[in-house]
C-alpha cells in the first residue's frame, strides 16, 4: 500500500508539472514546446496498456464519447457553425411556439386557481396597497 501511495503521487506531481510546462510555453513569446498530443499520447498508451481488453473497450467506447463532446464545444466558436446552431436553437423555439398550457382548472390542485385553491391572503400590509409591499419611506400618496 505504501509503495501504490508513492507511486500515485510521484504520478500527480509529474502529471502537475507537464500541465504547468504546456501553460507556462502557451504565454511564453516565442516558446516552442512539444505539441500538446506529443506529451500525452505517450503516457495514455501506457495507461491503456495496463488495461485488460474489456476496459481497453470501455476506454474507446468513452475517448470517442468525450472527442465529439470536444468537437462540439470548440465547434460552437467557429463563426461557419453558427449558422447550424441557429437553425438547432430555432427547432426549439419552433416547438415550444406549439405548446399551449392546459387550462388553470385543468392543471391540478396548487397549480393555478382551480377547485382546491386556496384564496389568495390578504394581511393588513398588503390590504392598501396595490404593490404589496406597504408603504415607503417617502411616499408622500397617502
Amino acid at each position: 500500500m505504501k509503495e501504490l501511495s508513492k507511486s500515485i503521487l510521484s504520478f500527480s506531481w509529474a502529471l502537475s508539472l507537464i500541465g504547468i510546462k504546456q501553460a507556462a510555453s502557451m504565454v511564453t513569446p516565442g516558446s516552442r514546446a512539444p505539441s500538446t498530443s506529443a506529451v500525452f499520447d505517450p503516457i495514455t498508451e501506457t495507461a491503456v496498456g495496463q488495461l485488460d481488453e474489456s476496459m481497453k473497450g470501455i476506454f474507446r467506447s468513452g475517448e470517442a464519447m468525450q472527442g465529439k463532446m470536444v468537437d462540439m464545444m470548440f465547434g460552437m466558436f467557429t463563426p461557419g457553425n453558427w449558422s447550424a446552431m441557429r437553425s438547432a436553437g430555432n427547432c426549439g423555439r419552433n416547438a415550444a411556439a406549439g405548446f399551449t398550457p392546459p387550462p388553470p382548472s385543468a392543471a391540478g390542485p396548487g397549480f393555478g386557481p382551480g377547485p382546491s385553491a386556496p384564496p389568495p391572503v390578504t394581511n393588513a400590509t398588503t390590504a392598501g396597497s396595490s404593490a404589496g409591499w406597504g408603504p415607503m419611506p417617502g411616499d408622500t400618496s397617502q
